[in-house]
Order: structure tokens, then sequence, then C-alpha cells
């Protein structure tokens, strides 16, 4: 039997304690129209999509307390995801209108987009994504400013700024700097005195990969979640090799052992 065709809007509904706030944050972040206004709720329609503000009732929103700022329900099984022009102004915007959206160092590329998480005033987790130049061009959509288009800062910032993190991290859970060490050195090649030459030399992490004495063939057995996307997705070959990193050292933190870490 042919299926009917379905026509209409991909859609989110938001329930919300303050619903004039949350509608105004996605409304502008979004670049959404207000179609309905109702006492109940708001249906904000842009190209493609739909969102509807749903207000909680009364009985029910009195015992709901929002911070600001909001504590983020990084516990949920959903993180909607939402394309943008320009995520500089969406950044902006959010913090405007109550929300957040992480700053570009933390910004990744996945499949032909630039990408950051952030959350609404009532701390729902979000997702906002910027089309890379070259995939805009090639389908025509519109053109942004190219402010996040470029590289993503975090390969400009030094290592010598985030092995600190990585030893912080790993202490704070009572595991070593020694196992950190042993960590980079089966990911990277750099060991002792190598290492700490990048370090001295406060290499940015683009320089640090590039100049890696030999990345471990097995990398590509790392797999996971790290900010919210799993590594082994991840399109962009250096920000990949980041995010390696970035999930040995949260598995050496999550207490697993080196065996395990080190794909043995």
């Amino acid at each position: 039997m042919a299926r009917k065709e379905v026509r209409g809007s991909p859609g989110l509904v938001v329930f919300a304690k303050n619903k004039k706030r949350v509608s105004a944050f996605y409304e502008e972040v979004l670049g959404l129209t207000r179609a309905v206004a109702e006492p109940s709720h708001d249906v904000l329609r842009g190209d493609g999509i739909e969102v509807v503000v749903h207000a909680i009732p009364e009985k029910y929103a009195a015992d709901i307390t929002i911070s600001r700022p909001p504590a983020v329900r990084g516990d949920s099984a959903f993180k909607p995801a939402f394309f943008v022009q320009d995520l500089d102004v969406a950044r902006r915007t959010a913090s405007k209108r109550g929300g957040f959206v992480k700053p570009t160092e933390a910004a990744w590329a996945i499949r032909g987009a630039v990408v950051l998480d952030g959350w609404d005033p009532e701390g729902n987790v979000i997702q906002l994504k910027q089309v890379a130049a070259e995939k805009a061009t090639a389908t025509k959509m519109p053109q942004t400013s190219g402010r996040a288009t470029r590289k993503p800062r975090v390969f400009a910032m030094s290592f010598a700024s985030v092995y600190p993190l990585y030893v912080q991290k790993a202490k704070r859970k009572g595991r070593t700097s020694a196992e950190v060490d042993e960590v980079i050195a089966w990911l990277t090649g750099y060991r002792g005195k190598a290492l700490q030459r990048a370090i001295d030399a406060r290499v940015d992490l683009e320089t640090f990969f590039a100049e890696a004495p030999r990345m471990n063939p097995n990398a590509g057995l790392i797999t996971g979640v790290v900010c919210g996307v799993r590594v082994e997705d991840v399109a962009d070959p250096l920000m990949q090799k980041v995010r390696y990193l970035d999930k040995l050292i949260d598995e050496l933190a999550a207490g697993k052992k080196m065996d395990s870490i080190l794909r043995e």
C-alpha cells in the first residue's frame, strides 16, 4: 500500500515556566516568526521548522524553580539541533535573551557544519550549527559572516594551556600526571623530553598534532562521545585528533584500566 504524503514542518515543543522569556529566546536566536501567540502557547515558525513554546500550567509551574543562570538539564536524552546563519550572532543573542551558547573555542566541525552546544533560559540543552562556507556555496544557502567558518579557535590554543587541565581532571579522580603523560605518548608519540619541549615552546594544538612523532595507528579504535558528538564521526581530521585525546583523558578520569584506555 502506498504511503500518503505527509505535509508540514518538523518541530519541537518546549514546556516552559516563563513562556514569554523562552519564546523570545527561540524567536531571536533562530530567527523565527511568531505565527501564533496565545496565553497557553506560542507557535514560532521559520524555514522548514516550527517551535511551539507551551506554558506549564500554573499549578505545576509553582513547584518549579528556575535559577539565573539556569541549572542545565544535561541528563536529557534529547538535544534538539538547529541551523543558524551566524554562530557568533546567535551566541550574542542567546546571552542577551537569558540563555547560553559555548564560546567559539569549543566548536567542532562535523558533516559540513560548525557546531556549538548551549542551553535556553530554563536550562534545556540545544545545539546550534552553521553550515561551513564551502557547503553553503555548494547548496546555494545564504552567505554567513564568515567569522565562524574559519578554523576553530581551539586549534590556536597552546598545548601548554591545555595540558594542566588534563592533569587536573585526572588528579581530581585519583589518577596521576604520569598516567596522563602515558596516554599522550600512546596517542601522539610525545614522550619525556619531547613532550616537555612541546609544552615549553607553547606550540598550538595544530602544530602539536602536525608534528607528533607518531600518531598511533590504533587511534581509530577510540569511540564514544565528547562534547555531545561521537569522536568517530568527527569529519575534520585535526579536530578528531583533539577529540581523541579528550576522550582518552575522559576515560582515565572515569577510572578505566590503562590497558583498556590504550586499546591493548
